[in-house]
């Protein structure tokens, strides 16, 4: 997502770079100001890429806009797939027989078979 969003990879190219890079909360997002105020945004990832991901304030809008959308699509997926799994159950009280969803199936004790509802 953050290269998508415009932020650039600075790779650890020297060991000494590579062990500051550690020191730095891991795909955690931080910020700067430069001397002239601007912002400045970066994410460290020691693990993977081993590098250091950095970009300005219109990266970060659109890092930002891109998360928001994310989360939305995932919400719609969840919504859409909940809606599925109602879709195959049926209404309520009109499930598979004998499935305990209210539709007829048997059931025991007393004299013999019956029908549930």
């Amino acid at each position: 997502m953050l290269q998508a969003a415009g932020f650039g990879e600075l790779p650890a190219a020297t060991p000494e770079q590579a062990t500051k890079l550690k020191t730095l909360p891991p795909l955690k997002l931080g910020y700067y100001s430069d001397q002239n105020g601007a912002a400045h945004y970066w994410m460290a990832d020691p693990d993977y890429c081993k590098c250091l991901f950095h970009g300005d304030e219109t990266a970060y809008q659109r890092y930002e806009n891109i998360k928001l959308e994310n989360q939305i699509a995932e919400r719609d997926r969840r919504a859409v797939e909940a809606q599925q799994q109602q879709q195959m159950m049926g209404p309520p009280g009109f499930g598979p027989p004998g499935m305990g969803f209210g539709g007829s199936g048997f059931s025991f004790g007393g004299g013999g078979f019956g029908i549930a509802f």
